[in-house]
């Protein structure tokens, strides 16, 4: 056994342990380099190769396989944060639907009143003050009902 081959077998345990640390704290680069230790060492304790001939085969794989485990990475952290957040607009949208809500039963407890009030300081008919706030709490039945944007047209916009 020459030194190359022993220096081989301390890459291939510390690249080992350097992987399986970096894995269970999530930190994928970390892997990915504990790995390319961990390839350096077989290939060196195998062939008995000199150190900068093994270098030079992790750098051609490197640059093979080292931006998809990056970009992996990325799309991890980005699923994450989009999780996260979306986990925030839900709750964010469930309380605003419950305000929501809450204002149109308002309206429609006090429509009578709402409809003489909105007849008196606008100067409309009766009739086209109700049409409006019918409208209104139509409309708010919609988005309570659609909360995407797309979904939240007047009932005679939709197609």
């Amino acid at each position: 056994m020459n030194k190359h081959q022993i220096h081989g077998n301390w890459k291939i345990v510390s690249g080992k342990i350097q992987r399986i640390w970096a894995e269970s704290l999530g930190d994928y680069r970390a892997a990915v380099h504990g790995n390319l230790r961990e390839i350096a060492g077989l290939i060196q304790k195998e062939f008995g190769l000199a150190q900068e001939e093994a270098k030079q085969a992790i750098e051609k794989w490197r640059e093979e396989e080292l931006p998809t485990a990056l970009l992996k990475e990325q799309w991890d952290r980005f699923d994450l944060a989009m999780r996260d957040q979306w986990d925030v607009l839900r709750i964010r949208r469930k309380l605003l639907s419950h305000e929501l809500e809450d204002k149109r039963q308002l309206v429609i407890s006090h429509a009578e009143e709402l409809v003489s009030r909105f007849a008196t300081h606008y100067k409309l008919s009766e009739d086209d003050v109700a049409r409006q706030v019918n409208d209104w709490l139509t409309m708010a039945r919609s988005w309570l009902a659609h909360p995407s944007p797309n979904d939240r047209r007047k009932p005679e916009e939709k197609l």
